[in-house]
């Protein structure tokens, strides 16, 4: 290969490697290395130095013999070393640290066992660390050297990118002064190898799982004795904990006193041995010191490195009822009244033993079963081939263990974890077959149900995630209800709506059922008290059945097929607003619903976020209305009357009626929440019913101003009938809380009203709608706003608006009355402005009807006729 002889080395013994791969503790000499490498290669010719030292003559290279003797004579040099590397299957390497890093020499090997040839290692100092597998490379730090040193196992990646395992031994080679010059190291690929340990893992955890499930007592030890495994059996016979168990000394923990030092012995010299297969009758000791007779068989445990680690244990009971029985009759036993269903046949597959747990599962009796082939219960599901498999692995002598889908005698599918084991004779020969096969339908069924409800889940999920609110309450619920049809068996989505203590109502409802229930309906009373009463308890399930006593609500429920119904409250604690209802009509609705309830709170707590404010908006409304109609029921207000001044004489003209609450809320509050709860227009019928018999005190000679809203002039002739009980003129004065978008239906309603009633703007000159009115209605009165009268003395723009409005006024034959005249110099200011008629705390302030008659002085009746017309 053009490359000189491996030069002399020092061996490291005490420091780790600074290169990757790594392998071997028996190359620190070079007859060491030659061994190794012999080991492939077998007898090699080479050279040695004539005894005469006249020069070299042909020798053999042989194997070490046992006992570390060479049967060549004389010492060997590199040359033969060199040999041996080229004719070795494992990979040879010597790899340079300094002054430069590179492979100084990379055996022929290389090629068949990485694809990558002598040439590509020496002209790439890095390919020995580039053919690591990436997950492996972390192994690389800190790996030993010489003598004792353990390999290093790990992946390698070929050149044709197949992945192969490798097993590694490396020495370190010093100067003179001790620095680490070079490495020195051989390969093997031990693909095959792993793979077969990993094979034996696989083949221990079946084993481990099967003493997990026998009836028989199990564990597996150590070789120091310290307890691996314990199965339930035997951790229940002794009344052991697995805790104190695992871990503990076999021998201390289950062995009577006077025969653990023979026994430990015994099982030390087994494993130094490797005898350790073997059965013996021995006593087993239980946490209570309770002795028990039992009959014990040990087999050797294996570990990777193919050396005894340990030895597993089963162990069958012989006290009491045990004893008296035979070994054939306690496995007879055993079967019969396992639960999992055992099945023996002959070596052609000819039933000829099922236990009852068998007879169960596929509802065959014992006598038809057998002489029959077990695929007398096959379903056909599973295909030619993967019974091949099972079989291929039958006859080579293996257990075979999967999962079988079976058919019952009644034709319904059932699923099986199976274990299948060849019986085989002392010669070797299978002369029996035995079947152990659990039921796991259940479980499988039960595991279709949980996927089936996590794509449930993710469905609603998914309806969830693009719920927003609507333009309306109503339509925002819509929303809701269509995402509850998401749940899987849902027949309809809906959600109520508690309104009041005693209303609950329909506020939305999807469905394909054709109920009569209509969106916006309310419950039956009854009906709505036991939902509204359920709800303060969380979410429920109610069952639909029918009964003699069932509401048309209840029998339109029935009839549509709804066999039960999912309630979850919206809201928290005791006060839900209301509840989103899922229904049915599966069969069984509350398994159904009762695995749907997580989802439904799902909704529900969406519906919260996106109903809340509309319903909390709409209880409001509904709470304002309660509270308006409260008021008016109970008459919970009073009048009052505040004069009109002719301002030359002092004297009343007129009353002007105002409403005082009980409660002493603020009048405009009240009117305020009747308007925002539609029942302003009631509250006025009512607040001006109560005025009008109250302002019969008042001086007969007196007109009476009422304030009325627009909404309340248009409501029908209701307003006419009210004021043509008047005992006086009155002055209807328009408020300016609504807007006006039609003048003309309101002027319309006005004329309508009678010659006795008089127009009147309020609050002139405080905004644009109400200059409005003016020109709209000509009023017989405009009253000019407090805003302008106050200060009028001592500003001259509000002066200037006075003496237009009074202009204007006057031009469409109306009159002037000031607002809110508080001191002497405001009333002068506007008697000089010629403002006739003024009103205010100054002139009066409001007072129940009786107490004026006392308090005022005779009108003028000349101004107030002139006034009135």
């Amino acid at each position: 290969m053009g490359r000189s002889p491996l030069p002399t080395r020092r061996v490291d013994r005490r420091e780790p490697p600074m290169f990757a791969a790594t392998l071997g503790p028996d190359d620190l000499a070079m007859d060491a290395r030659i061994d190794l490498l012999a080991e492939s290669v077998g007898e090699v010719p080479t050279t040695k130095r004539a005894e005469d030292g006249s020069g070299e003559v042909p020798g053999t290279l042989r194997r070490r013999q046992a006992g570390g003797a060479n049967v060549s004579p004389g010492g060997l040099q590199d040359g033969a070393f060199r040999l041996l590397a080229e004719r070795s299957r494992d990979i040879v390497y010597r790899y340079r640290l300094a002054p430069d890093r590179g492979f100084e020499y990379v055996s022929q090997s290389v090629t068949a066992i990485t694809g990558f040839t002598p040439e590509d290692h020496y002209a790439d100092p890095d390919l020995g660390f580039k053919l690591v597998h990436p997950d492996d490379r972390q192994l690389l730090t800190g790996v030993a050297t010489g003598p004792g040193a353990a390999p290093t196992v790990l992946r390698w990646i070929r050149r044709d990118g197949t992945v192969i395992w490798t097993e590694q031994h490396n020495t370190a080679i010093r100067d003179g002064s001790g620095a680490i010059v070079a490495l020195e190291g051989t390969a093997r690929d031990v693909t095959s190898r792993e793979e077969a340990l990993e094979a034996v893992r696989a083949s221990s955890r079946r084993f481990l799982d099967m003493l997990g499930r026998v009836d028989l007592l199990a564990g597996t030890i150590d070789t120091a004795g310290r307890v691996t495994f314990a199965n339930d059996a035997l951790l229940t016979t002794t009344g052991r904990t697995a805790d104190e168990t695992i871990g503990s000394d076999w021998f201390d923990l289950f062995v009577p006193e006077h025969l653990r030092v023979i026994l430990r012995a015994a099982y030390a010299a087994d494993v130094a041995t490797r005898t350790l297969d073997r059965d013996i009758e021995t006593l087993l000791l239980t946490a209570t010191g309770e002795l028990r007779r039992v009959r014990l068989h040990v087999t050797a445990w294996y570990g990777r490195d193919g050396e005894v680690s340990g030895a597993a244990m089963m162990a069958e009971d012989l006290t009491l009822e045990d004893e008296r029985m035979t070994a054939e009759a306690k496995l007879s036993a055993a079967i019969e009244q396992a639960t999992d269903a055992v099945v023996i046949t002959d070596a052609e597959t000819r039933i000829v033993y099922v236990n009852p747990a068998f007879e169960r599962v596929t509802g065959y009796r014992r006598e038809e079963l057998i002489g029959r082939n077990p695929r007398i219960v096959s379903s056909g599901r599973q295909s030619a081939s993967f019974y091949r498999r099972m079989w291929r692995t039958l006859a080579a002598g293996s257990p075979w263990t999967g999962v079988l889908i079976n058919r019952h005698k009644k034709g319904s599918l059932f699923t099986e974890e199976a274990t299948i084991t060849p019986v085989v004779d002392a010669a070797g020969v299978v002369t029996a077959y035995v079947g152990v096969k659990r039921d796991v339908t259940r479980f499988h069924e039960l595991t279709d149900a949980l996927d089936q409800q996590r794509r449930g889940r993710e469905a609603v999920a998914s309806s969830i995630a693009t719920l927003e609110a609507g333009a309306t309450l109503e339509v925002s619920a819509e929303r809701v209800a269509a995402a509850l049809l998401s749940i899987d068996g849902a027949a309809l989505g809906g959600v109520l709506l508690f309104e009041n203590a005693h209303i609950v109502r329909q506020l939305a409802l999807v469905t394909d059922l054709g109920l009569p229930i209509m969106v916006g309906d309310e419950l039956p009373p009854q009906r709505a008290a036991y939902i509204r009463e359920r709800a303060t308890h969380g979410p429920w399930i109610d069952r639909w059945r029918s009964h003699r006593d069932d509401t048309p609500y209840e029998q339109a429920i029935l009839g549509s097929g709804v066999t039960g119904a999912l309630y979850v409250p919206i809201g928290h604690g005791a006060s839900p607003i209301g509840t989103v209802v899922v229904g049915t009509t599966d069969r069984d609705p509350l398994r159904r619903l009762g695995a749907e309830m997580p989802s439904a709170l799902e909704v529900a707590a969406a519906a919260l976020a996106i109903l809340g404010p509309g319903i909390g908006a709409r209880l409001a409304e509904r709470e304002a209305v309660d509270r308006i109609d409260a008021v008016i029921a109970a008459r919970a207000f009073r009048p009052v009357f505040q004069p009109i001044v002719d301002l030359r004489s002092g004297q009343p003209v007129a009353f002007e009626a105002l409403t005082r609450f009980d409660d002493r809320t603020p009048t405009a509050l009240v009117f305020a929440e009747a308007r925002h709860a539609g029942r302003a227009v009631a509250l006025e019928i009512a607040t001006l019913t109560t005025a009008l018999e109250a302002a019969r005190s008042l001086p007969a000679e007196c007109w009476l101003n009422v304030n009325t809203s627009p909404a309340l002039v248009l409501a029908g002739d209701e307003l006419g009938r009210i004021l043509a009980g008047a005992d006086r003129k009155i002055v209807v004065e328009i408020t300016e809380h609504e807007t006006v978008a039609d003048y003309a239906p309101l002027r319309e309603a006005l004329s309508r009203l009678g010659s006795n009633v008089r127009v009147a703007v309020d609050d002139a000159g405080a905004g644009i709608s109400n200059l409005g009115h003016l020109v709209e209605l000509r009023p017989d009165f405009v009253k000019v706003d407090i805003g302008i009268i106050r200060g009028v003395d001592a500003d001259v723009s509000r002066q200037a608006m006075v003496v237009g409005l009074r202009h204007f006024v006057r031009a469409i034959g109306g009159w002037i009355i000031a607002e809110g005249i508080e001191t002497i110099e405001e009333r002068a200011a506007l008697a000089a402005l010629d403002i006739q008629l003024g009103q205010g705390y100054l002139l009066g302030r409001p007072e129940p009807a009786e107490s004026w008659p006392d308090k005022a002085g005779r009108p003028s009746r000349r101004a107030a006729k002139g006034v009135a017309g």
